[in-house]
């Protein structure tokens, strides 16, 4: 199993991020009915779930699926499950960020995250590190 490159990787978190950012953005607009807003509101938090369901059973979201990636513990290659995969890989990858930007801030997190993964040239990103994982191409 191979690290991808950031391309891979950014294409997979667009896809992940669309998925629940569009119905979001929907659910907040005020050009939006109530009941419109209501079901883009769930619709956000369904995919939301959905997306840390399969996560954790498969160690792959929706873009991670589509673009042949897989999150996998560094020290054993194997599935790391919800704790690893979800509660963990998201703290330290977005609350971070959700809290610079709730306080005003640009998400720098998410900057800092990029650069680490691209200065070090070897597939890990900075929530990769901390979490332990990594984020590995698979065979179709």
């Amino acid at each position: 199993m191979a690290a991808p490159g950031m391309g891979k990787r950014a294409a997979a978190t667009a896809v992940d991020f669309m998925i629940f950012y569009l119905p979001y953005c929907l659910s907040v607009s005020d050009a939006a009915s109530q009941p419109v807003r209501v079901v883009a509101a769930f619709s956000s938090l369904a995919a939301l779930a959905a997306q840390c369901a399969v996560l954790a059973r498969d160690g792959q979201t929706f873009g991670k699926k589509l673009w042949g990636l897989r999150v996998v513990r560094r020290a054993t290659g194997e599935n790391g499950g919800f704790v690893t995969n979800v509660l963990l890989r998201a703290a330290v990858a977005w609350v971070p960020n959700l809290l610079l930007v709730s306080l005003g801030a640009l998400p720098m997190w998410l900057l800092a995250d990029g650069l680490v993964l691209w200065w070090r040239g070897d597939g890990l990103s900075l929530h990769d590190l901390i979490a332990g994982t990594s984020v590995v191409e698979i065979s179709p």
